[in-house]
């Protein structure tokens, strides 16, 4: 029988399919933890990443 997935790795699919689908990322996105935050980067698609970085600077810290 094959392993559930972790919750967490649930939430970064629904993250990264919500980041790819959409032109804004969500503001609260970036108020994840850092850790959290680099789990998130290490597993999304190229285009995801760059959707995520183009919206690191319309929001300041």
């Amino acid at each position: 029988m094959a392993e559930a997935p972790s919750l967490l790795s649930l939430c970064i699919a629904l993250v990264r399919d919500e980041i790819l689908q959409r032109d804004d990322v969500p503001p609260a996105l970036y108020d994840l933890p850092p850790h959290l935050l680099d789990t998130l980067a290490l597993r999304l698609p190229p285009l995801a990443l760059r959707n995520l970085q183009s919206g690191m600077y319309v929001f300041p810290p």
